[in-house]
C-alpha cells in the first residue's frame, strides 16, 4: 500500500519528499517485514516465530553468500583484475639443483 500510494502521489504531481520516503519500496517493505513479525509473534508464538525466522536466515544467508561471490566475480572480470590476479597466484615453481 505505501508503494502504490507513493506511485500515485508521483503520478498525481502532489508528491512530497515525505511521501516519497514513505513510498520508497525499501521502506515499504521492511515496514511489512515488521508487521509480519509481530502478527506471527501474536498468533503463532514467540518460540515458532524464531524457529522461522532462524530457517529464513539460513535460507536467505545461502543467497547471500552465492550472490556476493557472484557479483564480486563479475566487477573482478569487468575491470580487468582478473588477469593481475592470476598472474600474482600463479605458482612459479624452478626445479632445485641437486646437492
Amino acid at each position: 500500500m505505501l508503494i502504490a500510494f507513493g506511485a500515485f502521489a508521483e503520478c498525481g504531481g502532489w508528491s512530497t519528499t515525505f511521501i516519497a520516503f514513505l513510498g520508497d519500496a525499501n521502506l515499504a517493505l521492511f515496514v511489512g517485514l515488521l508487521g509480519a513479525y509481530f502478527l506471527t509473534r501474536m498468533s503463532a508464538g514467540a518460540e515458532r516465530t524464531g524457529e522461522a525466522i532462524t530457517d529464513g536466515f539460513h535460507t536467505t544467508g545461502e543467497i547471500l553468500i552465492t550472490g556476493v561471490g557472484g557479483s564480486l566475480g563479475a566487477v573482478i572480470e569487468a575491470t580487468g583484475l582478473d588477469s593481475v590476479l592470476g598472474d600474482l597466484f600463479q605458482a612459479d615453481v624452478k626445479p632445485r639443483a641437486a646437492h
